[in-house]
């Protein structure tokens, strides 16, 4: 868990547990922390997707490779 996401839930207990906490008080996520978390997502998924085209055209070469070999025999 990142330092972020324990922060998140240290104030979430506290808004459970603390006996001042009024109910009017709000515990709000700020949306540039999402928009941050959302852009690390999207990379993270981009480049899996990268590696494995990458890894699939790597494979269709070799097999491109081994299919234009001459078969000895």
């Amino acid at each position: 868990m990142s330092d972020a996401e324990l922060t998140k839930v240290e104030q979430l207990l506290d808004v459970i547990f603390e006996p001042g906490f009024k109910s009017s008080e709000r515990v709000e996520i700020s949306r540039n922390d999402i928009t941050t978390e959302e852009q690390s997502l999207d990379r993270s998924i981009q480049e899996a997707k990268n590696k494995l085209n990458t890894e699939q055209l790597e494979k269709r070469i070799e097999q491109f490779k081994q299919s234009k070999k001459p078969k000895n025999g």
